[in-house]
């Protein structure tokens, strides 16, 4: 008699066990980076003379305190709510820049993170979205055609440079 197939008690193929740990890391140091990001924006915020800083560290502490009591609930990274997505950080650092640019004040001396003064954040922000916006419109996901990849694809090659560009002037832009 034959030896019998190898079974596979969970419906998957194999080493998909590889893949789904690396998924899993993956999205935890995403959101430790993110952590990092913001905590790093919160500190320099709060040690800089911005008219935001009281705002930005109490908005950064509740989120923390928040986060870890969602974690000690049983939560994990990745798992449903919105407080453990990773991308989470992400979000409460946008709109810190969106208060930030909401006043003249606030564009000139509001978030400050990377040891970079505001309008640097902003730009950088901004070229940072541009370039994700770009990958997932000429991403796997996004469009099929070739012509429609390769317009989206340089018009996000454009705005990204023309953000870059836009970071080497002397002058604060607001």
């Amino acid at each position: 008699m034959s030896e019998p197939a190898r079974q596979i008690t969970d419906g998957r193929r194999p080493g998909t066990r590889w893949r789904d740990l690396a998924s899993r890391l993956g999205v935890l140091l995403l959101r430790l980076a993110l952590d990092a990001l913001l905590i790093d924006a919160a500190w320099e915020t709060w040690r800089s003379p911005s008219p935001l800083r009281v705002a930005i560290a109490l908005g950064t502490a509740a989120f923390v305190a928040l986060t870890l009591w969602v974690l000690s609930q049983g939560g994990r990274v990745g798992g449903r709510g919105w407080l453990t997505d990773p991308a989470a950080p992400l979000i409460l650092l946008l709109a810190f820049l969106v208060a930030a640019a909401g006043s003249r004040e606030g564009a000139a001396r509001g978030v400050v993170m990377l040891g970079q003064p505001t309008s640097v954040v902003l730009v950088g922000a901004m070229a940072a979205l541009s370039a994700l916006a770009a990958f997932r419109l000429i991403g796997p996901a996004g469009f099929k055609a070739w012509w429609a990849r390769l317009l989206l694809g340089g018009l996000g090659a454009y705005a990204v440079w023309a953000f870059i560009v836009g970071l080497r002037e002397p002058n604060p832009h607001p």
